[in-house]
């Protein structure tokens, strides 16, 4: 059976329906937001195309994810204003029309905002319009969470369609995906932001062949690189990180798959079970089996040693048999005996 390739399908791509239900609304706003663009925007010419809509929505989402930045970065000039101009003032009339004018951008009902001009609301207060600008910030971050996920399976969508690897390089620079993540990867605020960008681009590189994974800009590879060396860094943000050095480097993801096994000794074991499945998955097993061997074997947590059984789907059947009946003769945990079975 075909697979539905229209863009309504590809938006919803890889959602289940307890996703679907929870993405519904901005599902639709997206909808409306892309027949609208793909109205007034300029027609793509990039030669045979399969197909030019699924590309088309792709630019749309690049092109909303850059605008609701734009929003948080004027929602943020405009509650910096509204804050020196509130407490510099010198009179109450004066800070009145500076509320007044903070509500206006807001978007304040009309009522309300001439109860705030003729100062009849006794509680609201400067407070109260700080806490709906980062409520208006907050409600942009989450759209934006939204958007790179959409973002990024599109690009999948996309490139899986594509077997001849000049077409897939060519279809990869005109889609500049790194670099349109560039400004989510960095974005200091809401770790969730960058841990979704983070996500999303080694998902989709990890299915490309390794000339496309070793054109990621060098300056997102040190990026990454230094926050997967930062033991206070975020766990989760951490973790995403050291899977894309993982897809992108594999021989650095190794070095600090050494370093944090020497060094960190108290390291989160969420962290080091998603570092024992890269190794094992991403890099070349003629330089992963060693460290990682060592590591199981040394480590103490049920969790991590679990891990590393579950990882060796990742291998050849027959290398994967060899390695679980060898573990098996050291393992001492039933839970991690019956995980190496399982596979």
């Amino acid at each position: 059976m075909k697979t539905d390739s229209s863009p309504s399908a590809v938006l919803r791509s890889g959602l289940d329906d307890i996703w679907l239900r929870i993405y519904r609304e901005p599902l639709r706003q997206c909808e409306k937001g892309y027949k609208n663009w793909s109205a007034t925007s300029h027609q793509l010419d990039i030669g045979n195309a399969a197909n030019l809509e699924v590309l088309q929505l792709f630019l749309y989402l690049k092109h909303n994810l850059s605008e609701h930045f734009k929003t948080i970065k004027e929602l943020r000039t405009q509650q910096e204003k509204f804050n020196y101009n509130y407490h510099h003032a010198k009179s109450e009339s004066e800070r009145i029309e500076h509320m007044v004018a903070a509500a206006r951008f807001l978007n304040y009902p009309a009522l309300l905002v001439r109860k705030i001009s003729r100062n009849k609301l006794r509680w609201f207060d400067d407070a109260a319009l700080s806490e709906y600008f980062e409520k208006q910030v907050s409600e942009q971050e989450k759209f934006i969470v939204f958007l790179l996920g959409r973002l990024c399976e599109t690009a999948r969508c996309i490139l899986d369609e594509i077997s001849d690897d000049s077409e897939l390089s060519h279809y990869w620079e005109v889609m500049a995906l790194p670099e349109s993540l560039t400004q989510s990867l960095s974005y200091q605020a809401q770790a969730n932001i960058r841990i979704a960008a983070c996500r999303g681009l080694r998902r989709v590189l990890q299915e490309l062949p390794e000339a496309i994974r070793n054109e990621v800009p060098g300056s997102t590879v040190q990026y990454v690189y230094r926050v997967c060396l930062d033991s206070d860094m975020h766990i989760w943000m951490r973790a995403e990180m050291m899977m894309l050095i993982a897809v992108t480097q594999p021989l650095q993801f190794l070095n600090i798959f050494k370093h944090v096994c020497s060094s960190e000794t108290n390291a989160d074991i969420f962290l080091k079970g998603r570092m024992v499945e890269a190794l094992l998955r991403f890099v070349p097993l003629s330089k992963a089996l060693r460290p990682a061997l060592k590591a199981a074997r040394r480590e103490p947590s049920e969790y991590v040693r679990q891990c590393f059984a579950n990882a060796t789907r990742y291998l050849e059947p027959e290398v994967a048999l060899r390695l679980g009946i060898r573990q098996l003769k050291y393992e001492t945990s039933p839970k991690v005996k019956a995980q190496f079975l399982l596979i």
